[in-house]
């Protein structure tokens, strides 16, 4: 089942054991909707913490009824327990015939093996991104009906992109309602820090780390004055920071807080050009980013962004 039908259903609990699969961080603020939206529809649902109770507690509560009840419970990342652990839980939930509805998130490799068999779990592919269609089936869901304004806001929000991450698209929904008059300052000063605008920042980022120069200085000569300066600072300041603290985490042998942190980044500085950089380089350029960020803000020139990439790309080659 894919987001679109989910929505679509009246009470997604009347599935009994679900697992929404998730393609890279765990949404917290989708999610956040989706329980709030599912207890308007039905009984409340009940968090079970299984990071830190313990597994025999959790598993007699669900295989309990409350005066012959069914009740829904929520049992949040499974992919964030230790990989056995995970496994452990999945091969309980598929045999699981217990009088109550569980729902939970997953990612889709440790799924993977259970899609193909007859079990008890139905699966929901939630998308990292949605587009403007589905943004506007969601807030029709999980809001209100859409207003002439909210559909202008909406179309406003997607103009020089297609997607926009999913809890990035639950941000949104929120100052949609909040708005009212001060629109115009909010998609001056605020839209381009919360949607990343093009798929081609992503290759931009992905040739920045690299270490491909010519071609990322031809599509940074080309897309640079599309977006002001401080944009631009903002967005590689958070390149930086994730791919800082991805390095550091991969070091550690870290993979799940690797795998958390590393979200926006480029799939191949993810699989192998992360070797090419070292804690301390990254932590120089996003010093060098905060310098100027100050710089600007105090009437500093704007060619320091290509000092900065140039710094960058000298201080890898050295």
């Amino acid at each position: 089942m894919n987001l679109q039908k989910l929505i679509q259903q009246q009470d997604i609990v009347q599935n009994g054991i679900i697992g929404f699969t998730v393609e890279d961080a765990y949404p917290l603020l989708f999610f956040s909707y989706l329980l709030k939206h599912q207890q308007k529809l039905s009984d409340p649902i009940i968090y079970l913490d299984i990071n830190s109770c313990p597994e025999k507690d959790i598993k007699a509560q669900l295989e309990t009824s409350f005066l012959g009840m069914k009740r829904t419970y929520w049992l949040g990342a499974v992919h964030q327990l230790p990989k056995k652990k995970a496994q452990s839980w999945l091969m309980y939930l598929q045999k699981y015939n217990g009088p109550n509805g569980i729902m939970f998130a997953i990612s889709d490799d440790l799924i993977s093996p259970y899609k193909e068999s007859e079990q008890s779990i139905k699966i929901v592919a939630i998308p990292a991104q949605v587009n403007k269609a589905m943004l506007a089936q969601l807030f029709t869901c999980f809001v209100r009906e859409l207003k002439p304004m909210d559909k202008r806001y909406i179309d406003k929000m997607f103009i020089g992109t297609d997607k926009i991450n999913i809890d990035v698209a639950c941000v949104l929904m929120h100052y949609v309602q909040v708005m009212g008059s001060k629109s115009q300052e909010f998609f001056d000063c605020w839209l381009d820090q919360l949607v990343i605008p093009d798929k081609s920042l992503f290759k931009l980022s992905q040739y920045f780390f690299a270490q491909q120069f010519s071609i990322f200085f031809k599509m940074w000569s080309k897309i640079k004055d599309e977006y002001p300066e401080q944009f631009w600072i903002s967005f590689w300041s958070e390149q930086i920071w994730r791919a800082l603290f991805y390095c550091q985490m991969m070091h550690k042998r870290d993979i799940i807080a690797a795998k958390k942190i590393g979200y926006r980044l480029p799939f191949s500085f993810l699989q192998k050009d992360y070797r090419q950089h070292t804690i301390e380089h990254l932590q120089q350029a996003h010093q060098w980013l905060y310098d100027l960020d100050v710089s600007l803000k105090n009437g500093g020139s704007s060619i320091g962004l290509d000092n900065f990439f140039s710094r960058f790309f000298s201080m890898n080659t050295e």
